[in-house]
């Protein structure tokens, strides 16, 4: 199997560890409802107004670093680029604002469905993979 697939593979794996194993009490916490449901709404409005969204950008964070360390480690092993570091870090940014959104709509809008949801993040890995193969693996 040639390497590029594998790294696709790899950071598929590490998508599914990191939406559903790693997510732990995060999942709860980026819900807006767990906090009306575990705090009187105006005790939330004064106290943690916000928390959701922190915990929506701890997650996608998380899911973002993940999902990147198949192409990190493959990058260790070819010739030096002086942009590699660069491609990770926006990398790792870019994804996380797009899953926080993409997270955002199923958990707190409502607004698309698990399915849905999975679908965009194998998006967001695909082209993520896509470019970095374009610009690294131009063999």
């Amino acid at each position: 199997m040639p390497i590029k697939f594998l790294l696709l593979l790899l950071m598929i794996f590490s998508h599914l560890i990191a939406d559903y194993n790693l997510q732990g009490i995060l999942a709860d916490f980026k819900q807006r409802l767990w906090w009306d449901l575990k705090y009187s709404k105006e005790f939330v409005q004064e106290h943690y107004p916000v928390d959701y969204i922190t915990a929506l950008i701890e997650h996608s964070f998380m899911w973002s670093t993940c999902i990147t360390i198949p192409l990190l480690v493959y990058s260790l092993f070819v010739p030096y680029n002086p942009h590699a570091i660069a491609y990770f870090c926006s990398s790792i940014l870019t994804n996380t604002g797009f899953h926080a959104i993409i997270d955002h709509q199923k958990a707190n809008e409502g607004s698309i469905s698990l399915t849905t949801d999975q679908l965009l993040h194998i998006g967001q890995i695909f082209f993520t993979w896509l470019f970095f193969v374009l610009s690294y693996l131009k063999k």
